[in-house]
């Protein structure tokens, strides 16, 4: 909100598909009356796609061309075709029973969130359709912090040590102190005036 404060830019939420996150997300966007400025809610594209672990595992010959068919549906906004697919792979009877559970998993996954996989129109829009470069910030910035033996944080504790690291990993951290020795200073002396 800092960044647009005249409110012009969209927003553009992509998440993992984990019903109480886009919940929550949903909840701050209310909170915040930032509702109307939501152009997007996106699934994740690589988490969709790992139905194919699931089915052939990481080295079965097969995986990489059904992956591809799967990810050109999926970005064409075919997700209907895909459910229906997984469903028939369902149905064989040649599925170990650990096959059988994850596939299941995956027909859910995509059903229930169908309203966050239309591909096609959010890479027209220029739209993010993965979280790889988030999670990898989120890992190096905050996890590599705040997840250390015998740490235990509030929200308010949290969110001020991020704040610190920010300024330190963004290398403004001559300036942020020089700042905030000045505003010290001042309201110091303004006391002892």
């Amino acid at each position: 909100m800092k960044r647009d404060a005249e409110g012009q830019k969209p927003i553009v939420v992509l998440i993992d598909g984990d019903r109480a996150l886009e919940k929550a997300v949903r909840n701050s966007a209310q909170a915040y009356a930032i509702g109307q400025r939501i152009a997007a809610y996106i699934l994740d594209f690589i988490h969709v796609l790992e139905v194919a672990n699931a089915l052939w595992g990481e080295n079965h010959p097969n995986r990489s061309p059904w992956v591809r068919s799967q990810a050109a549906l999926l970005l064409n906004s075919g997700h209907p075709e895909v459910l229906k697919q997984w469903q028939a792979i369902l149905e064989q009877n040649n599925l170990s029973k650990n096959q059988h559970y994850n596939v299941r998993r995956a027909i859910t996954y995509l059903g229930n969130h169908q309203h966050m996989v239309d591909y096609k129109m959010y890479l027209q829009q220029g739209f993010p359709i993965t979280t790889g470069a988030v999670e990898s910030a989120c890992g190096h910035f905050v996890k590599s912090r705040m997840e250390r033996d015998a740490m235990h944080w509030g929200k308010e504790g949290a969110q001020k040590t991020l704040n610190i690291r920010a300024v330190k990993k963004n290398g403004d951290w001559d300036s942020y102190m020089e700042n905030f020795i000045n505003k010290e200073q001042q309201k110091l002396y303004k006391k002892a005036a």
